[in-house]
């Protein structure tokens, strides 16, 4: 029973990230841009994790005065870095297009691990890469230059978030090894804005003047798009391994594009889908031959 729940809160985690994206696609195409949904993001979602952690646990916002600047480097690369380029790459292409291509991001730790770490690569692992870069190719209409160019600045800007993404995630492991991924989730996203405020100070926002409407909309975000889904997560890999959690939460782009199919009307060739498979499947392989390393 504990593991089908772990399940279940994963499978929730990811369809939290899908339906956030197709929010945050909605308010774009209200001419919002990335900037002000990546600053609202994690200016709510900072405040909210602050307010809770003050309450409920005051030692997981204690930390290492010499680690400050590892927090603001975590924050207002990685984490502002990732959010910024995942919206643009929404804006320029669609949902489902820019959750995979963030879904590419354990392609670039493996070539991180090989290439840094000196860890070994096996053809198998060669094998899942090339797959996953093929779907890659496929997904982004690589085989129709017309289509290529129209796209092409979402497709850059979703390949560097898979690369934010992965310097975040591996960037992120070392803070774990001291901290709680609560502390390193509140003093990131809280890196973030301070990030964003420097860039966009809040009083343009407030001078924006925007509906109740939008309001609600950037709550969604910082609630359901950051804590809800981190806390189904986690949860989620307490009650099953990481790998299998990280394996269930790659329903997020299944799930973002019948969302966005509903609601937006957006839609993928059959190309598209089979890169998507592609895609889904490469990294599928990747997260296998990582527990199977971990294992020994």
């Amino acid at each position: 029973m504990s593991e089908w729940l772990g399940y279940l809160q994963t499978l929730l985690a990811a369809t939290c990230w899908a339906v956030a994206g197709t929010v945050a696609k909605h308010m774009m195409n209200q001419d919002l841009s990335p900037v002000v949904l990546a600053e609202m993001r994690v200016t709510i979602a900072s405040a909210l994790l602050l307010l809770v952690l003050s309450f409920k646990n005051r030692e997981l916002l204690r930390i290492r005065p010499g680690d400050l600047f590892y927090m603001i480097v975590l924050g207002a690369i990685g984490v502002a870095g990732v959010h910024y380029t995942y919206y643009y790459a929404i804006s320029h292409t669609n949902v489902a297009t820019a959750i995979l291509l963030q879904y590419l991001a354990p392609a670039f730790i493996l070539m991180f691990a090989v290439v840094v770490q000196g860890e070994a690569c096996s053809a198998g692992k060669i094998c899942a890469l090339c797959l996953a870069s093929l779907g890659c190719f496929l997904m982004v209409g690589g085989y129709d230059l017309e289509l290529l160019a129209m796209n092409r600045l979402g497709v850059l800007a979703g390949l560097v978030s898979a690369g934010f993404f992965a310097f975040y995630s591996i960037y992120a492991e070392y803070g774990m090894r001291r901290y709680s991924v609560w502390t390193i989730l509140v003093y990131g996203f809280a890196s973030a804005a301070a990030f964003w405020w420097c860039l966009n100070p809040p009083w343009n926002i407030l001078r924006a003047q925007y509906s109740a409407q939008i309001w609600l909309m950037f709550l969604f975000l910082g609630v359901f798009s950051a804590i809800v889904p981190f806390a189904l997560y986690f949860s989620g890999i307490r009650r099953i391994k990481a790998t299998r959690a990280s394996i269930t939460a790659m329903a997020e782009p299944v799930v973002g594009g019948i969302v966005a199919y509903l609601f937006l009307e957006e839609t993928m060739t059959l190309i598209q889908l089979l890169g998507a498979g592609c895609v889904m499947g490469g990294i599928l392989c990747l997260q296998v031959f990582r527990e199977r390393r971990t294992r020994g």
